[in-house]
């Protein structure tokens, strides 16, 4: 697995789903849609492995934040709640859990592509079957 967080890739794959939608519901050619169906597979299990490098990432951050909050304070010799600390924890990484919640909402964007693909796919060859059942040719 690349442990190499590469949210700028998520980003473009992010701005390419609205021009492969349009794609989808123009195109009517089964076998070119069947094609980019391997292109958001593969962008799938890439933004998969995103969120799984991001929410190491996140996790990570959390766990410093809240050791940092946690030691400071017993430096202190300040009593804290558990709930405060976590609270600090998830503040200050925030940004980390930002980047897990991109990547995740980029990669269920692109399972109902997928399934946008599938029904467009699946139409399609219904028509065609009408059509040759009707005495046309394609």
């Amino acid at each position: 697995m690349n442990t190499t967080l590469q949210l700028t890739e998520v980003e473009a794959i992010y701005s390419e789903l609205t021009a492969i939608n349009l794609q989808i519901t123009s195109n009517q050619s089964v076998h070119s849609l069947i094609d980019l169906s391997g292109q958001l597979a593969a962008w799938l299990a890439f933004t998969g492995e995103q969120m799984a490098i991001c929410k190491k990432i996140w996790r990570a951050a959390t766990a410093k934040a809240y050791d940092s909050y946690v030691f400071s304070k017993l430096a202190h010799d300040i009593s804290i709640s558990p709930s405060m600390a976590n609270k600090y924890a998830g503040a200050k990484s925030g940004d980390e859990e930002a980047q897990y919640e991109f990547c995740e909402r980029v990669n269920r964007a692109i399972v109902h592509t997928i399934d946008l693909l599938r029904t467009c796919i699946s139409a399609l060859k219904a028509e065609q079957q009408a059509y040759s059942y009707g005495g046309g040719t394609i």
